[in-house]
């Protein structure tokens, strides 16, 4: 997982200290690299409060269905 750019890890680190609960684990989604990875296409893998699927794009669901 890669590290946020540094102005947004900024905001987060003041958001953390400014906060009464840790903001970063409930506002950053670590997506996968790949854009043909099943997280992305399976609705809600990724974000558990929004049941649509990240990406609808067809080149990346044969992708994934091929690296099943």
């Amino acid at each position: 997982s890669r590290p946020p750019a540094v102005p947004l890890g900024e905001v987060l680190d003041a958001a953390d200290r400014t906060c009464a609960a840790p903001v970063r684990e409930h506002v950053l989604t670590h997506h996968p690299q790949q854009p043909y990875d099943a997280r992305n296409l399976a609705p809600g893998a990724l974000l558990a409060h929004d049941p649509r699927p990240v990406s609808f794009d067809t080149a990346a669901l044969g992708g994934a269905r091929a690296a099943v």
